[in-house]
């Protein structure tokens, strides 16, 4: 599969992560060495890939030993941007998780969370020219937006950028 930027890319992995129901990150960045400002390579793993290792030695008997999300899942993608093509290809995939998915991903996860462009140029339409509120603004905007989560916390501190400017 082959996608024209890295930002096509990593919204079709945003999708697709959402429909399967898991979170992933940013594992490995390479930049090309003749220009710092093109990235060549890119890793995305899921965001339980790491296992916990505890720092301090106590005997088993008397460690608490809590639920931990890091299980050491081996699903990740490996991305390219090669030098004579003209986009962004995915060189490897391995799509096996070891752990079960998790359906409220998509409310959970900051990943998902963002305020898209749109909603921004709407909070910052309805702020400076319309003088709305908090409360208000977060009711039109899940009326406009059903499908996407909004954070109350994110829409106050967007509404205060804008009113700062």
């Amino acid at each position: 599969m082959e996608f024209k930027t890295w930002e096509l890319a990593e919204s079709y992995l945003d999708k697709y992560a959402k429909y399967q129901k898991f979170c992933f990150w940013k594992k490995r960045c390479i930049q090309d060495p003749n220009n710092n400002t093109i990235t060549r390579r890119r890793t995305y793993e899921c965001s339980q890939a790491n296992t916990h290792e505890a720092q301090k030695v106590i005997l088993a008997e008397n460690r608490r030993d809590r639920d931990l999300e890091m299980t050491g899942c081996s699903w990740h993608v490996n991305l390219t941007f090669l030098k004579s093509g003209n986009g962004v290809r995915i060189n490897s995939i391995i799509g096996n998780h070891n752990h079960n998915m998790n359906p409220l991903i998509a409310e959970l996860a900051p990943r998902f969370q963002k305020l898209t462009n749109k909603m921004l140029m709407q909070i910052e339409f309805w702020t400076i020219h319309g003088k709305m509120g908090v409360s208000t603004q977060y009711n039109l905007l899940v009326a406009l937006f059903p499908n996407n989560v909004i954070n109350k916390k994110d829409l106050s501190n967007a509404i205060q950028r804008f009113k700062k400017k």
